[in-house]
């Protein structure tokens, strides 16, 4: 009987070969568990805060970052108008030559009114840079354009300037966010 209990109790306890693998296994999950950590520390040190960017800027660059608003400007206001018929145009470089006034003097009141009145900018939601928006379509397809650039019905300037803004912004933010995405990379 005694022989009996020492070869269960042999078999109980693990040989040194066994031991050897476990502590390998032991110091892997180790090993694991530090390269873990340090990936959830690495994706920890940037802040999770809420941004709210007002004219968002693509680039630091004074003139890329006005090209930029000048191609996205372009691409946008020319697929609003096609898609929903709402200003007709003499020709391609009369549009062109709006689109590109429009752009000069929107970022050039944009800045002054985000350095000046920021404060009401934020208790607006936005709406004031809208209403400036509003007003500089209106001005340049009355005043300026008078012939060359027209929007088809009254309604369709507030229609055209709701539907480009929206669709500006969310274009604007995507680009932006690829372009962090590709610089951090």
């Amino acid at each position: 009987m005694d022989q009996k209990n020492k070869t269960e109790k042999e078999k109980e306890q693990p040989s040194e070969k066994e031991l050897e693998e476990l502590e390998e296994l032991i110091e892997t999950l180790k090993k694991l568990e530090e390269e873990r950590s340090k990936r959830e520390n690495h994706n920890n040190k940037k802040p999770s805060i809420l941004t709210i960017e007002f004219g968002g800027v693509f680039h630091t660059n004074i003139v890329v970052n006005f090209l930029f608003q000048l191609i996205i400007n372009i691409t946008l206001a020319y697929l609003v108008i096609q898609l929903f018929k709402f200003a007709e145009f003499k020709d391609i470089y009369m549009y062109l030559l709006f689109i590109g006034v429009y752009t000069v003097i929107e970022s050039t009141i944009k800045t002054y009114i985000t350095i000046k009145f920021f404060k009401y900018i934020i208790q607006s939601m936005g709406f004031l840079l809208y209403l400036v928006y509003l007003t500089l379509f209106f001005i340049l397809d009355v005043f300026v354009f008078t012939n060359t650039f027209t929007f088809t019905h009254e309604y369709h300037i507030v229609a055209f300037v709701t539907i480009f803004v929206v669709f500006r912004y969310f274009v604007g933010t995507w680009i932006k966010r690829y372009l962090r995405s590709k610089i951090a990379r």
